[in-house]
């Protein structure tokens, strides 16, 4: 893949907040980026596709495993859109302000994505805008006992005191244990481990 060009919300923690730069690579944060060690993964998913601009299939049923575990799932499986109802309630609550809520939907505790609380709400003063959408959800993948799935999503921000706006497109990547019947609803439950959103040109 060649390089491109991205805009990355750099978490600057020590600095006064989040700075925003361009980048050849990008990098784990609430706003965009991913861990090196899930690219494999990755790559699998965005082969899926997105499925964005399609006329809305009728839900398919996940099939059940012979030990009652979970399976692939198609793009329009009640697996995959509790994913996406996962991110709509994500950006809901950025919308709100309500970071504390937002921090939580990340695995390691929110620590996936910044450090500590008060460092993932900094990351979003720099905006007085903040207009996220959501798209579809990719199929549903299996890995090491856990599911995969990305969805897309898109934001428009508007920087504070410049005025300078940007657009950006993406994925948002999630997680959960394939044991329905697991005692830890981190693993459990559909969480955030990263986000891929690129600078729209």
């Amino acid at each position: 893949m060649s390089a491109a060009r991205w805009l990355i919300v750099a978490r600057g923690w020590g600095k006064g907040g989040a700075e925003e730069r361009d980048e050849t690579m990008p990098t784990r944060g609430p706003i965009g980026g991913f861990r090196a060690r899930h690219a494999v993964v990755t790559a699998a998913l965005l082969l899926a596709g997105c499925g964005q601009g399609a006329p809305t299939p009728t839900p398919t049923p996940t099939p059940a495993a012979s030990d009652g575990k979970r399976g692939p799932a198609a793009p329009n499986s009640p697996d995959a859109r509790a994913a996406m109802a996962t991110v709509q309630r994500y950006f809901r609550a950025i919308e709100a302000r309500d970071y504390a809520a937002a921090y939580a939907m990340w695995t390691e505790g929110g620590r996936s994505a910044a450090p500590s609380l008060a460092a993932f709400e900094a990351s979003f003063a720099p905006y007085s805008e903040y207009e996220p959408a959501v798209g579809r959800p990719t199929a549903v993948t299996v890995r090491d006992g856990t599911q995969y799935v990305l969805v897309s999503a898109s934001t428009f921000v508007k920087r504070r005191g410049s005025g300078a706006t940007a657009e950006r497109d993406g994925f948002v990547m999630l997680r959960r244990s394939v044991d329905p019947r697991d005692p830890d609803p981190a693993k459990r439950d559909w969480h955030i481990w990263a986000t891929d959103i690129r600078v729209r040109h």
